[in-house]
């Protein structure tokens, strides 16, 4: 069996479960006014359930195995070299400091300052900064 049929099958029980359940909704709802054409709770429920199933075998590969397919075929791509570099991200870990990542930036700017350098990227050194700038020659200093 491919990751595909498994979770085309995984998909089929949990829309037609959502299905069932939004089919007695329905069903609930229409019985409340009843019309010329009166069918039961159980009808309206078998009904979209057997839908829901029908949407769960169409799409649950679209929606799971594909996208991960092709995210691995674009990192596949990528060179080793590209991958470790955007996992560990030195660079863009202070240049961005997004939440996860202000620890690092801060700890990489903290590092930067121990060398002498204020001017590392992510680490706004301003000109009216109470600390002169040091010589660019500076070990450390990018």
């Amino acid at each position: 069996m491919s990751a595909d049929f498994v979770a085309r099958l995984i998909g089929m029980i949990v829309f037609s479960i959502l299905g069932v359940y939004l089919g007695t909704h329905l069903g609930r709802l229409a019985n409340e006014t009843p019309g010329e054409f009166v069918f039961s709770v159980e009808q309206y429920a078998f009904t979209i359930g057997m839908v829901g199933a029908l949407i769960g075998l169409i799409l649950t590969p679209y929606l799971t195995t594909r996208p991960i397919k092709s995210l691995r075929m674009q990192l596949s791509r990528l060179s080793t070299r590209s991958l470790l570099a955007s996992l560990i991200g030195r660079r863009p870990a202070c240049a961005t400091s997004l939440p996860p990542s202000r620890p690092l930036a801060i700890r990489h700017c903290l590092r930067s300052f121990r060398a002498g350098c204020l001017r590392s990227p992510g680490c706004r050194g301003s000109r009216s900064s109470p600390i002169p700038a040091p010589p660019a020659s500076t070990p450390g200093c990018w």
